[in-house]
């Protein structure tokens, strides 16, 4: 399959039954299945789902799996998908994942290629348990939006706004064209960076409101199976890295207070007990970079959050 115009990159391992249901999910994407390919890159699987996407084939004639020699770990199996697509766009598919039936891919891509744009974000559809929530919703109306600026609003609030990846859609002539991949030095963060690489190559990204996925918090679930800790380290880590390589100018006092009040109200991430480890975190860097005055300023701040007062 050559010069597709959509990749749809599934890197997987032993995403089960999930994973049949991500495949049968594309569906819901309103091109012809000669004009974009559902790559399955399999990290040697051995709970026979690689079987199940073999008898999809005959009705996904679009399906191209590939097997690695080797398990090239999470991180390094999403590099493999960016080495093998061959579409003009990519889109991220994970096995607990699914097409959004709202989705409006097509129209996007048309938007993106008419204004010459890199990288398109859109909402999508939040499952736990029964229920369902529109998450990232910026706007009703699509709109471009000034991609350096939009960073640094977010970075001021300790927001990293571009994960999950899968709800967004790239240009990968340009991902090919820097040589932009996944950083494994960041296993937590590598879909941040990634994405903030590919927005920064042009003035404006695309902001479509139709939501692309529906992602579901399972017990599998990456999310599952890491705690509040590493997310606050690993954060101040990409946040300093970013700081440093693209000379911003961040709000780094409200950093501090917002990534305390982060920990206080996490639900999230699936394991609770790092909560002490990440008060301690953050509390080292108001002691050790900070003055007395800033612990003060922080405690505040943080108070005032937390407990709103009401308006007499």
């Amino acid at each position: 399959m050559q010069n597709l115009l959509l990749t749809i990159s599934i890197p997987t391992y032993n995403g089960g039954d999930n994973l049949i249901r991500a495949i049968k999910s594309c569906k819901y994407i309103n091109l012809s299945k000669n004009e974009f390919e559902i790559l399955v890159v399999d990290n040697c699987s051995t709970d026979g789902s690689i079987e199940k996407v073999r008898s999809l084939m005959q009705d996904f004639p679009n399906i191209r799996l590939i097997i690695n020699d080797r398990n090239y770990g999470r991180i390094g199996n999403w590099n493999r998908c960016l080495d093998l697509a061959t579409g003009k766009y990519l889109i991220f598919l994970f096995s607990n994942d699914q097409i959004s039936e709202k989705n409006k891919i097509s129209h996007n891509i048309e938007q993106m290629t008419e204004k010459n744009i890199f990288f398109s974000m859109q909402p999508y559809e939040k499952k736990i348990k029964n229920n369902i929530y529109l998450v990232r919703r910026l706007s009703k109306n699509q709109c471009l939006i000034n991609s350096k600026e939009f960073l640094i609003k977010n970075l001021d609030k300790f927001n990293f706004p571009f994960a999950p990846i899968q709800s967004n859609i790239y240009n990968l002539d340009i991902i090919k064209k820097y040589n932009i991949n996944f950083c494994e030095k960041f296993d937590l963060n590598g879909d941040q960076l990634f994405s903030i690489e590919v927005i920064l190559k042009n003035t404006n990204f695309l902001y479509y409101p139709n939501p692309q996925i529906v992602w579901e918090f399972t017990k599998n679930r990456f999310h599952s199976k890491v705690n509040i800790s590493k997310v606050i380290i690993d954060d101040f880590k990409l946040l300093n890295y970013l700081i440093t390589k693209f000379k911003l100018r961040i709000n780094y006092n409200n950093v501090i207070c917002l990534a305390f009040i982060r920990v206080l109200r996490n639900k999230e991430w699936g394991q609770q007990e790092g909560k002490y480890k990440s008060y301690i975190f953050i509390l080292k860097k108001i002691f050790i970079y900070r003055k007395y005055g800033f612990f003060l300023f922080c405690l505040k701040k943080i108070i005032n959050k937390l407990f709103k007062r009401k308006e007499k």
